[in-house]
């Protein structure tokens, strides 16, 4: 792998890293996501310094050979910022919905405080 890649990979995951932490500070982003999203940082980081591992990893345990690779690692990191993205859009979605169910039950507490406040009148 050339210099320019490394580099590359190295700033990917710097990226990574900080999108993830300035969104779970931002609460975006729950912690237990972030953990996922901070592993996948590293693991891209790890491109960069265990090159010949993964290369060895490759060719005797996939017996994958040439710079194919490389095309699958620009697939994988493109389904990964996606799956980064659904993460994000996950994690509102679930906020909005504890909203709404809290919602939910306070009105539904105030209209049988109602209901047995006319009854009683009623009577």
């Amino acid at each position: 792998m050339n210099i320019e890649l490394k580099i590359a990979f190295i700033l990917a995951s710097f990226a990574i890293i900080y999108v993830v932490i300035r969104s779970v500070k931002k609460h975006s982003l729950h912690p237990s996501f972030a953990v996922l999203w901070i592993l996948i940082g590293l693991f891209l980081l790890s491109l960069s310094f265990l090159e010949s591992f993964y290369a060895y990893v490759a060719r005797n345990v996939f017996g994958l050979y040439g710079g194919d690779h490389l095309i699958y690692i620009s697939l994988i990191s493109f389904l990964l910022v996606y799956c980064f993205y659904l993460t994000t859009r996950i994690c509102q979605m679930a906020d909005r919905i504890s909203k709404l169910i809290s919602f939910t039950a306070v009105t539904e507490s105030e209209v049988a405080a109602l209901k047995k406040e006319k009854n009683q009148n009623g009577q």
